[in-house]
């Protein structure tokens, strides 16, 4: 599936919903918004949607109650719905180490090989890439094989060269 995205998208109506004061009458939503979120089981997306919250917290001109009071019911639901996960779901959302013991742990094990390919990818083709939409690396394993590396900027230098990567985080950073 595509949690990822599908996370990300459901994080960025979270923090639009806590940070645009005229959503207020919307908040019912983190009801179903956050649940959805950490069922997506994509843990990219639920720590960039808490850092996202961090920095709408810090971004409003004025502390009010009403945003703290968004804060805290999205923490509680937040805190609700993770208790009410499966526990496989909560262990995947809350593995950081890679590894071979858990299913959860060998996805980010498979992560760190994607890394280490387009590494060699990028080193083998620096100045011009591979070509746009030519990315394949297949590691020493035969299981780690694919065309995405799982990191948008690992996979600009790969199909671009470095020139391509610096290009993007301009375009990301406008």
């Amino acid at each position: 599936g595509q949690k990822n995205p599908v996370g990300q998208l459901i994080g960025n109506a979270v923090l639009i919903l806590v940070g645009v004061r005229r959503l207020r009458g919307y908040a019912p939503l983190a009801l179903v918004l956050v649940p959805g979120l950490l069922l997506t089981g994509s843990r990219g997306a639920v720590l960039a949607t808490a850092i996202g919250l961090v920095v709408v917290l810090a971004l409003q001109n004025e502390r009010t109650r009403t945003t703290f009071m968004r804060l805290a019911v999205v923490g509680t639901v937040a805190f609700v719905a993770y208790a009410l996960l499966p526990v496989s779901l909560q262990n995947r959302l809350t593995t950081f180490a890679p590894g071979t013991g858990t299913r959860s742990a060998y996805a980010l094990q498979i992560r760190e090989q994607y890394v280490a390919d387009a590494k060699q990818v990028i080193a083998r083709h620096p100045v011009a890439g591979v070509g746009v939409g030519n990315y394949y690396a297949k590691g020493s394993s035969s299981l780690t094989a694919t065309t995405d590396p799982h990191n948008v900027l690992l996979l600009e230098a790969a199909e671009g060269g470095y020139g391509f990567a610096v290009s993007f985080l301009l375009l990301v950073g406008a």
